[in-house]
């Protein structure tokens, strides 16, 4: 890292809490302390250990954000890039689509995460990834089904459910 003198500003530190800081530290046999590189790492530490609360800011504009930047980050984690998704056939599901099935009054879901299919905590069935027709068969106990007409899909932000083959053809 260049660093030069005009990334630094300077606080004057009042030098009694400079020499508690040498008092405190044994300096016998260890390399010379730095006191701006103490001060540094304090400022550090006290900056991550208060982000985001309320309490210790004022700014409600950077509390906002820093809690919709986490939030952000915690899905694309789980999800992966929101421009991605899973293609199937001629249907783009987009990352944090979900899918549905009714199988025997039980309802089962699944979601695409990372250009996947996810169910129940699993991307493959049978040694293979998840296919829409690999999962119909999995919730349908083997049976052979059409997974256009058995599978309900809600993409991010609808609020409605449509069926797998009306989306297709839409």
């Amino acid at each position: 890292m260049n660093e030069k003198p005009t990334d630094y500003i300077y606080v004057p530190v009042r030098a009694e809490l400079v020499q508690e800081i040498y008092r405190r530290r044994d300096i016998r046999g260890s390399e010379v302390i730095s006191i701006a590189n103490y001060v540094n790492d304090a400022l550090e530490i006290h900056l991550e250990g208060t982000a985001g609360h309320a309490d210790a800011w004022d700014n409600d504009e950077y509390i906002e954000t820093y809690w919709e930047d986490r939030e952000w980050e915690e899905e694309q984690k789980k999800y992966g890039d929101r421009d991605k998704g899973y293609m199937w056939k001629n249907l783009f599901l987009p990352n944090r689509t979900k899918l549905r099935m009714t199988y025997k009054a039980a309802v089962h879901e699944a979601e695409i995460r990372h250009q996947q299919i996810v169910f129940d905590e699993q991307t493959e069935f049978e040694g293979k990834p998840f296919s829409p027709s690999s999962l119909v068969s999995k919730i349908a106990e083997g049976t052979n089904r059409n997974a256009w007409r058995d599978i309900y899909i809600q993409r991010p932000g609808d609020r409605d459910w449509v069926l797998a083959d009306v989306a297709r053809n839409a």
